[in-house]
């Protein structure tokens, strides 16, 4: 079957490790978690999606959300607008910090980012497409690749995946990412492979996949359907960072490794919490890391009482304490009076 180990996909002058990509997640894929996935194996990872705005108005906070450590790299920072200026000018600035790439995100389906005509909303016009591409190569001036992060369209029955790969290609676009479902399914619903595959069948830049690849399986079954030159991993990728290298063993030798233990994740997660500390500071990167408690903890015995403990945690003394609280039994009632022994 596939193999990507011998098949390493080159976007203009970056080869990453391998043809696993952590994708750019709001709020989620800060420096913390990008190296946690590079340390699952992910060949490439993406900052969460910023406001090109936002960062050419010079805004701390979103300037701060770039910073990044070299064991990171290569690194794609993903920005998303519409003003011509401004995505110019954020372009500047993320070379001058050393990005190895550049991806404009055309696949968001958020109301807030539609609505200010960024996002999805451009694939309802190829020509501000087109030219927001061009703005960003502009900015970037050929110091490093400009990639893209699409839909199919917005609804199946407006399907333009052969217009938008060729419109980024014929643009200057380095490499297109498609993420298989139609803006109006967001985020659920099947993954639409043909698309895939007729945009890879098009392309003679590099086609990654996006979208439903959870498993060892089902990147098999992407690879295999539609021929892509890479593999796009999200939500999957949430307190599971080992993800990457499992499916990069399966694809490459046929057989699976076996998923962490109750103990990798909890220990994973501490190790998540104290680079989140160290990153944000304490009190903060404590607080950041309660919202992923959901995915870290999934499907374990006393998941919800150590959910709620975790919530309660400001230090990551009392987080790595809620968390050893997993291992401990759960209070039996005390006989007739109904009481915790």
């Amino acid at each position: 079957m596939t193999n990507m180990h011998y098949r390493i996909m080159k976007i203009d002058n970056i080869s990453p490790k391998n043809n696993l990509m952590l994708a750019p997640m709001a709020g989620i894929t800060d420096s913390p978690f990008r190296r946690l996935a590079k340390g699952g194996g992910a060949g490439l990872v993406f900052t969460e999606m910023l406001s090109a705005s936002a960062l050419a108005r010079d805004s701390r906070r979103t300037s701060a959300m770039l910073k990044f450590s070299d064991d990171e790299r290569p690194i794609a920072a993903q920005i998303f607008g519409s003003e011509l200026s401004a995505l110019e000018k954020s372009a500047e600035i993320i070379v001058s910090m050393g990005y190895d790439m550049l991806n404009i995100n055309f696949g968001c389906p958020a109301k807030k980012i539609i609505k200010s005509r960024a996002g999805s909303a451009l694939l309802k016009d190829l020509k501000s497409y087109e030219n927001v591409i061009a703005a960003a190569i502009r900015g970037c001036g050929g110091k490093i690749p400009v990639t893209v992060k699409i839909r199919p369209g917005i609804t199946p029955d407006d399907d333009r995946t052969e217009d938008y790969v060729r419109a980024a290609e014929s643009s200057g676009a380095a490499a297109i990412i498609i993420h298989g479902r139609f803006v109006s399914q967001v985020h659920s619903g099947d993954v639409n492979l043909d698309s895939i595959a007729r945009a890879v069948a098009v392309s003679k830049i590099p086609v990654v996949a996006n979208g439903g690849i959870v498993s060892e399986i089902s990147a098999e079954e992407t690879l295999a359907k539609t021929g892509c030159a890479g593999l796009m991993i999200g939500r999957a990728a949430i307190g599971d960072f080992g993800i990457f290298r499992r499916i990069l063993y399966y694809l490459e030798n046929r057989e699976s490794l076996a998923a962490p233990s109750r103990e990798e994740r909890i220990a994973a997660y501490k190790e998540h919490a104290r680079l989140s500390a160290e990153f944000h500071g304490a009190r903060c990167g404590v607080i950041i890391l309660r919202k992923l408690a959901a995915f870290y903890l999934k499907g374990m015995p006393g998941a919800k009482r150590t959910r709620e403990a975790v919530n309660k945690a400001e230090t990551l003394d009392d987080f790595c304490a809620a968390l050893d609280g997993i291992f401990e039994p759960p209070c039996e009632p005390c006989g007739e009076h109904g009481r915790e022994a």
